[in-house]
């Protein structure tokens, strides 16, 4: 019988192939997991990649669905065709471990409860886009705190996901809105250091641009499914037109940067370019998504 599925959504990267299933080749998965990949309308060379590497993978399967750009409806699709009992998500672009695998097989698994693990981000080029990945995502300890935890290591028990009828398929911000029905719900939240993935660190501006511009647009998503009032609309935009000369929080995140790595000058000037190129991409798609509306 399997007990859990392991759920990934994937579209077009060739980077991630052989390290995500490196993993996988040197240590075969056990009978009570299995794995599913869905690529989510990704090239045919890259999909036929993806098949070719997934057969040769004890208990993997590989699925495509093409239906709707979003790695939270390719997730919705991988559950509906899982087999486990408990549905453990993460990101192809995520280094799983053994220990996170005998966890999941070994973990006392509360019904009513779904659990954040930990997601220990590395360095590759140790530059200024990575100190700021560090600091700025994926602390599941700091979002343990609000009760919400990312995709990228979050284990929930199907009769929950069921319950809920899966995520909201945004662009981006989809784990953030499911955590906050869990908790509406009167479901439990746990946050377990012990169960870890590896991620490696964003570590170009392009990356980072890519990643601000999905998070506005899921962000004015989720706004949009939580509000429909004119006056709401009209405050929320003023607001984020207002936040895009004053980006506080990622002001306050660069001055944390700039003590702990001691930046020289040029770097410090690329923080600063960052911090306000994310803040105001971020800003402006959650503008445009709301006028859209």
């Amino acid at each position: 019988m399997t007990k859990v599925s392991i759920i990934v959504p994937v579209y077009e990267s060739p980077n991630f192939i052989e390290p995500f299933f490196k993993f996988f080749h040197q240590n075969p998965l056990p009978n009570g997991i299995e794995l599913i990949i869905v690529d989510n309308g990704s090239t045919d060379i890259f999909y036929n990649e993806l098949v070719t590497q997934g057969e040769s993978i004890i208990n993997c399967n590989i699925y495509r669905y093409s239906e709707k750009q979003s790695s939270y409806a390719a997730r919705n699709f991988g559950v509906s065709q899982s087999k486990g009992q408990v549905l453990a998500f993460t990101d192809f672009d995520c280094i799983l471990s053994k220990s996170y695998i005998d966890l999941l097989l070994t973990i006392d698994i509360n019904p009513k409860n779904i659990i954040s693990g930990k997601v220990e981000l590395f360095f590759i080029k140790n530059n200024v886009y990575e100190f700021f990945d560090n600091h700025y995502y994926l602390d599941q300890k700091r979002y343990s705190t609000n009760k919400k935890g990312a995709t990228a290591n979050l284990v929930v028990p199907k009769l929950i996901f069921e319950d809920l009828n899966g995520f909201s398929e945004f662009t981006s911000g989809g784990d953030g809105e499911f955590c906050h029905r869990v908790n509406l719900n009167g479901y439990g939240f746990e946050y377990n250091e012990d169960l870890i993935i590896g991620h490696p660190a964003r570590n170009s501006l392009k990356d980072h641009l890519i990643k601000a511009k999905r998070i506005g647009i899921g962000t004015g998503q989720f706004f949009l499914s939580h509000n429909n009032s004119k006056v709401k609309k009209i405050f929320t935009v003023s607001k984020n037109l207002l936040l895009i000369p004053f980006p506080f929080y990622p002001i306050k995140i660069g001055i944390k940067i700039f003590h702990e790595n001691h930046l020289n000058f040029n770097n410090f000037f690329k923080l600063i370019f960052l911090l306000y190129k994310v803040s105001f991409f971020q800003r402006i798609n959650i503008i445009k998504t709301i006028l859209k509306s």
